[in-house]
């Protein structure tokens, strides 16, 4: 399972974290998750499901359980932790996704 958060997590589209999301598998992740995000509410409003936003919003002990975990910078349990904010861009084989490189150093 792979957690993200940071401050990176802020600007991403709810898009965007779908794709993350999908690339976890990639790399063996059974399921990936990302914190509760303003971005994820007007995502929902935007696509018919206002009810389920306010929901969301009006009810602290949802959001609570949405929300990052106090503490998330530290590994605990069997959960891998991504910082979104020093992640840099990689490119893999499709059939190696473990044999990546650093774009950055590539540019």
């Amino acid at each position: 399972m792979i957690e993200y958060f940071g401050p990176g997590v802020e600007q991403l589209s709810c898009t965007g974290m779908g794709t993350i999301c999908n690339m976890g598998a990639e790399v063996g992740a059974t399921s990936s998750v990302f914190p509760l995000t303003d971005k994820m509410l007007s995502y929902l409003r935007a696509t018919g499901r206002k009810d389920i936003a306010d929901y969301i919003q009006q009810t602290p002990s949802v959001k609570k359980i949405l929300a990052a975990d106090e503490g998330s910078c530290t590994p605990r349990h069997y959960l891998t932790l991504a910082l979104l904010s020093t992640s840099l861009p990689h490119s893999s084989i499709h059939s190696l996704p473990i044999r990546s490189a650093d774009v950055t150093k590539q540019l």
